[in-house]
């Protein structure tokens, strides 16, 4: 996956499609924050309109999981003053291959999961062109939840948790 300053990318979460602005600043802090710290190894993209927002876990700054916090930094990022906090706005998607995606159909979550190796590319919600592997939706879960259990079994299959 992409470098930037030294740092390698292991993990790419896409989410093409978000309800609004403040699901898609939900969904970034979910899949970059840690309880104590950020994911500096990975990279967040949501579509707002037709503009995708990238945020770097390694350069992100003022990302809080608080909806007041996120309401503003969502806002500030929209105004075009993103890359003061991390935030990279283009109208071009991310260029990725081999993702993972989740779909109605597929292996079943996490075991989907096993057996992959990084760099993980997992879009949410949304038939990508460059799928490889399907995980199948856990229901009625919103996707800034299920990004969260995402991270927590690679965490497991990398052995990290």
């Amino acid at each position: 996956m992409s470098t930037s300053n030294s740092i390698t990318y292991r993990r790419h979460h896409i989410y093409p499609a978000p309800e609004d602005p403040l699901d898609a600043a939900r969904f970034t802090a979910n899949a970059l924050l840690l309880s104590h710290g950020i994911r500096r190894d990975t990279v967040a993209s949501v579509k707002i309109g037709d503009l995708w927002i990238t945020v770097y876990g390694s350069k992100v700054k003022h990302l809080r999981p608080d909806e007041e916090s996120l309401e503003g930094w969502i806002r500030t990022v929209l105004r075009g003053r993103g890359s003061r906090l991390g935030a990279m706005v283009s109208r071009e998607p991310p260029r990725v291959s081999g993702a993972i995606c989740f779909s109605l159909e597929g292996a079943e979550f996490p075991e989907g999961l096993t057996g992959l190796s990084p760099p993980y590319i997992i879009v949410y919600g949304f038939e990508w062109p460059q799928c490889n592997v399907f995980i199948r939706v856990p229901l009625n879960v919103k996707w800034s939840i299920i990004v969260v259990l995402v991270n927590i079994a690679l965490d497991n299959v990398e052995g990290g948790g």
